[in-house]
């Protein structure tokens, strides 16, 4: 397994580039791009799609961003033949969230690698979260969570570097 944007910086490497090479390619934001995902199966390589659950260098993840990049990371893998979903969650600036906070972009990631046609407005998936992981009657927690990732006015690395 390698990273998929170092070999694809290098495209004219692509074709040089083991049958068993399976290319990790990974995008963290909002728009993930067919192009980037399509290159490598136009030259036949296996790949994982990897999105991520955006808590790096936050206090509390980026739930909409995530939420949103999983989904299109997902239905670019399947529409491309990825041959596996990988849900990454980086600890960049030492990890300054809680990694707990992580759990509900897991949780969609799992699914979302799934289950590609799942289309379901992200209240609903908020307060099945909430419902099932933490066992909360009231459906609110992830989406209470989801309104504090909002309040969010500044990343970690604008401060240390």
């Amino acid at each position: 397994m390698i990273w998929g944007d170092i070999v694809k910086s290098h495209p004219e490497h692509l074709g040089k580039l083991n049958a068993q090479v399976t290319s990790l390619n990974w995008y963290y934001d909002y728009g993930a791009k067919k192009e980037n995902i399509k290159v490598f199966s136009d030259h036949g390589l296996k790949q994982y799609v990897c999105p991520s659950v955006s808590g790096y260098s936050r206090l509390v993840n980026a739930y909409d961003m995530s939420f949103t990049n999983m989904r299109e990371m997902a239905k670019l893998g399947n529409q491309y033949h990825a041959v596996g979903f990988l849900n990454t969650d980086w600890g960049d600036c030492g990890h300054i969230n809680m990694p707990s906070l992580a759990i509900p972009g897991m949780i969609y990631g799992a699914a979302q690698g799934w289950n590609v046609e799942d289309d379901r407005d992200l209240s609903t998936i908020d307060q099945a979260i909430s419902l099932v992981e933490y066992e909360d009657p009231g459906k609110n927690l992830v989406g209470l969570l989801r309104e504090l990732s909002h309040q969010d006015i500044i990343i970690f690395n604008d401060l240390a570097f």
